[in-house]
């Protein structure tokens, strides 16, 4: 239905963030950043940062459910990334209880999307996840509550041309009808451009249609410091672009 200016009774609230500055409720955000440089282990910091209310680099958090989808980790080493970070906050793991899960997939199908004669259609996992396509109810996302959903990688999920702007808007159209629908925001953790370290790879729609964007970067290194001395904590968040309707 038309929406008219007239009609607006006064200014609406105010986002509501699940993470201060960064993950806003019905949107997509997209995570990039080298390969090796730790975007798993960030993303997984966050979520355990979400389900226990706890701050993210300095931000603020609500307490929510979170969902990972690990593509590429083995259980083994999420298991020993999540008691690491849980030493950080200084919390038994047994805290989290089912606020935080993850599937761990790397020897698994994880598609959520194919593209056959260049046109795209959700997989089962997809309909898994969000409800649809012959699933009863409203999927693991819908049924069990989860409001942080995490993709790792667009590589792992989505089987199409990444530099198709048709097909891409298609697959992320389709991921921010399901976050607007549960109420949720889904990340997904990509690649930068082969040649701006501080973009996105693939067509310009990933980051079009993504109402967030972070690069993680490394820093340069102090004077006197080589690049290859740089510790692994020593990685920044970058912020590399405000995505529509961004605060």
């Amino acid at each position: 239905a038309l929406r008219y200016a007239g009609d607006i009774d006064g200014p609406p609230p105010a986002p509501h963030w699940q993470v201060d500055g960064v993950l806003l409720p019905g949107t997509v955000c997209l995570f990039a950043g080298a390969s090796n440089i730790g975007k798993s282990l960030a993303t997984l910091q966050l979520l355990t940062a979400v389900s226990l209310g706890q701050e993210w680099m300095g931000r603020a958090t609500e307490q929510a459910r979170c969902l990972a989808i690990f593509c590429e980790d083995m259980r083994e080493e999420i298991d020993r990334r999540c008691l690491r970070i849980c030493e950080h906050y200084d919390v038994h793991n047994s805290m989290l209880g089912h606020e935080l899960a993850w599937l761990p997939c790397p020897d698994r199908e994880t598609l959520l999307w194919q593209t056959e004669f260049g046109k795209g259609a959700p997989t089962p996992l997809f309909h898994q996840l969000f409800g649809g396509g012959g699933y009863l109810g409203n999927g693991e996302v819908g049924d069990k509550g989860y409001r942080v959903v995490l993709l790792d990688t667009a590589a792992a999920v989505f089987d199409g041309n990444h530099n198709n702007t048709a097909q891409v808007s298609q697959f992320m159209r389709a991921l921010t009808r399901e976050a607007i629908r549960h109420n949720c925001t889904i990340i997904i953790n990509a690649h930068p451009s082969r040649g701006n370290k501080a973009s996105f790879g693939g067509s310009g729609q990933w980051e079009a249609v993504a109402r967030f964007g972070f690069n993680m970067s490394r820093p340069k290194p102090p004077p006197g410091v080589e690049d290859e001395d740089m510790a692994y904590g020593d990685f920044g968040l970058q912020r590399v672009f405000r995505g529509r309707g961004s605060h």
